[in-house]
């Protein structure tokens, strides 16, 4: 048994005790008598050590157990147990100092993130989405309350990512075969047939005009003109589209040009 002071981690409030009967060896009084030296408390402490008792103006020394002790008090759970009856109408005051207290709700706006552990809060404590903001993600506003946004990729393009900003390890090792059901004015097994090539009139290699007399290959690439009853000499030329002509507006800027001599001819696609 030990009389030092000693450290309780107990906090809280201070209550002060009132005194009741012990029904038990040491009790049967709920005053002081000069017999009973236990008693029941009001308010009473996990430890001696946080009980500030004071007998007829005499600070009583606390002490470790729960027995009757040799001088002062102990505490037995709820009960005071003095090392002598107190005398019969002693003034006392008995004093629970930092006893455990139940803590209520905190007002609305009181709790700092501070007094929150970092990373303890859940996703279940979160606020769960609706239908007017699922899907969506959450943006910071510059200081202002975060709302919820939906990323809009139709208006993202080359110009707005930097070299190196997608790595080749993003892209899969093989491609999607593309399906021609996907691409315009292509037939759904993918492949493109009949398709004829330097059909825009750009390349001439020959040159862009020539006079043809006989079957012959003159100035736009892969078109032969064959000629029967020749009665003059037929131009074929490369020749600009007029900005103000529907084909310009379709995108092409070369025509194939044919001046006929008032000879039969026919053009063959090679």
């Amino acid at each position: 048994m030990t009389s030092a002071w000693e450290e309780t981690q107990s906090v809280g409030n201070f209550f002060i005790n009132t005194i009741g009967q012990f029904n038990g060896t040491g009790g049967g009084n709920p005053t002081f008598n000069n017999i009973a030296y236990k008693f029941t408390l009001s308010n009473a402490g996990q430890f001696a050590q946080q009980m500030l008792v004071s007998i007829n103006g005499v600070v009583q020394k606390p002490n470790a157990g729960s027995g009757q002790p040799s001088e002062g008090f102990a505490l037995d759970g709820a009960n005071i147990v003095f090392a002598a009856p107190p005398p019969s109408g002693a003034d006392y005051f008995i004093v629970t100092i930092g006893a455990s207290v139940s803590i209520g709700t905190p007002s609305d706006n009181t709790v700092t993130s501070a007094k929150i552990v970092d990373e303890a809060i859940t996703l279940s404590k979160l606020e769960h989405g609706t239908s007017s903001n699922n899907g969506k993600f959450l943006r910071a506003n510059n200081g202002a309350d975060p709302s919820y946004e939906t990323i809009d990729l139709t208006a993202l393009s080359a110009s707005n990512l930097t070299s190196g900003t997608v790595p080749d390890a993003r892209f899969p090792a093989t491609l999607p075969a593309v399906s021609g059901a996907n691409l315009t004015n292509l037939p759904a097994s993918g492949k493109a047939t009949n398709l004829a090539m330097n059909g825009a009139m750009e390349l001439s290699q020959r040159g862009t005009s020539s006079d043809v007399s006989s079957t012959a290959f003159g100035c736009v690439d892969r078109y032969q003109l064959e000629v029967a009853g020749l009665d003059n000499a037929i131009t074929m030329a490369q020749v600009d589209v007029a900005s103000g002509e529907t084909p310009y507006t379709l995108g092409f800027r070369k025509a194939f040009k044919i001046t006929n001599g008032k000879s039969k001819f026919w053009i063959r696609f090679c």
